[in-house]
């Protein structure tokens, strides 16, 4: 599988995380530009589709929807303590795969989403998670080759 390529970090002012029946997780960064932004359509291996929306201008990562809910698992999770942690950014995506006339691209990945009280996590992939970057109470796992591993949050709007 193609694995997404985080090439940097930029600031971010602010994360908002929502939940509800029909929207399992969507989580939304700023600032954003006032240009459309290109779309990074990611389908589960397994089932569950995921929406990216990145900003056509420095490729920073601005929301994340689950569209239809993949494989769910739920479990008590913990931080662990040798990992990197980057805060108030969001992570910048190689926009390479994008052609200079295309603002949808499809991809496919091993997604699960992982829960716990008042948190969720959507896992991209079975690898490591080596550093994080935060914004808020959202966070994005990346691998030891800057590769998106995982998007998650802490959020009372999680509860349940």
């Amino acid at each position: 599988m193609d694995l997404i390529s985080v090439i940097g970090t930029v600031e971010c002012t602010g994360a908002e995380v929502e939940s509800d029946p029909w929207i399992p997780l969507k989580i939304s960064w700023w600032p954003r530009g006032p240009r459309q932004p290109l779309y990074l359509r990611v389908s589960g291996a397994n089932g569950g589709e995921v929406e990216l929306k990145v900003d056509p201008d420095n490729g920073a990562l601005i929301q994340m929807i689950i569209i239809t809910q993949p494989l769910v698992v739920t479990v008590a999770r913990g931080e662990s303590a040798e990992q990197r942690r980057i805060a108030e950014r969001t992570v910048v995506l190689d926009r390479s795969r994008w052609a200079e006339d295309g603002s949808i691209v499809k991809n496919v990945q091993d997604l699960v989403l992982v829960r716990d009280q008042g948190a969720a996590e959507l896992r991209f992939a079975d690898a490591e998670v080596v550093s994080r970057v935060w914004c808020g109470d959202v966070v994005v796992g990346l691998s030891a080759e800057s590769s998106l591993i995982s998007i998650g949050a802490v959020s009372p709007a999680l509860d349940g």
